[in-house]
């Protein structure tokens, strides 16, 4: 299978599963363990040693989803700086 086209433009062009709502499914089944987590743990913080959960759970889930979003687009830069030049310019100087 050729992957040339008559212009001298190498590669494949098509839509990718890029699997965002896994990860970020993923991220938010962390967040819940992680608020548990921050629950379970006495804090010295508070004068009866109470937290709210819902305050824990929005702060895990702004915190997951706040380093996914980082290494997302992260890994989307590397991915854009290693493509962007390396097989278009191989395939158009011919």
């Amino acid at each position: 299978m050729a992957s040339v086209d008559a212009t001298g433009y190498t590669g494949f062009f098509d839509q990718a599963d890029n699997h965002y709502a896994k990860i970020f499914g993923n991220a938010t089944l962390l967040a819940i363990i992680g608020a548990g987590v921050q629950l379970a743990i006495p804090s010295s913080d508070d004068d009866n040693g109470d937290e709210d959960p819902a305050e824990a759970l929005k702060v895990e889930t702004a915190r997951q989803w706040g380093e996914v979003g980082h290494e997302l687009s992260t890994q989307e830069l590397k991915d854009s700086t290693n493509a962007s030049g390396s097989s278009r310019a191989a395939g158009s100087m011919s």
